[in-house]
């Protein structure tokens, strides 16, 4: 298809940059124990899973969060109990965002928040007061050829 087509062109023509750069080969997953002020991911070539739940967040914390993905899927799960603020696009494919799917063609691009949950509310819980002082995941995605999929664990 035509959309294969211009997949295998970007990624050809940009590919030899982004390897220079610490891109990862084929199936990556990442989880990440250590709350960081700023940490980076890319993905050349496969399917990425960056799996934040792990992170030892504080109240009122901020963790600024990068991935990349030239050609393949990324999948981010994020802690219910922080708020989580994404910024992502894809150039060619769907940006998925807690359930709400953004189809691009091309361009799909979401810009939302993800507000903190009560611990033991579960997804979706309507929990009636935003939580003081929620530690903040900044998430910052950009794909290529990509799905892109953030959910809370």
């Amino acid at each position: 298809s035509l959309g294969v087509v211009l997949c295998l062109a970007v990624v050809s023509t940009s590919a030899v940059g982004e390897l220079s750069r610490g891109s990862r080969w084929g199936d990556v997953a990442w989880r990440p124990v250590t709350a960081q002020a700023d940490q980076s991911y890319k993905v050349a070539v496969g399917n990425g899973n960056i799996d934040l739940t792990g992170l030892p967040l504080r109240p009122g914390q901020r963790v600024r969060v990068r991935a990349e993905v030239m050609l393949g899927a990324l999948t981010v799960v994020v802690p219910g109990t922080a708020r989580t603020e994404v910024f992502a696009r894809s150039a060619l494919g769907d940006v998925s965002v807690d359930g709400k799917i953004t189809s691009g063609s091309p361009g799909a691009r979401v810009d939302t928040v993800l507000p903190a949950e009560r611990p033991g509310a579960g997804p979706g819980a309507v929990t009636g007061k935003p939580i003081k002082n929620a530690p903040v995941i900044e998430l910052h995605i950009r794909g290529r050829c990509c799905d892109v999929e953030v959910r809370r664990a």
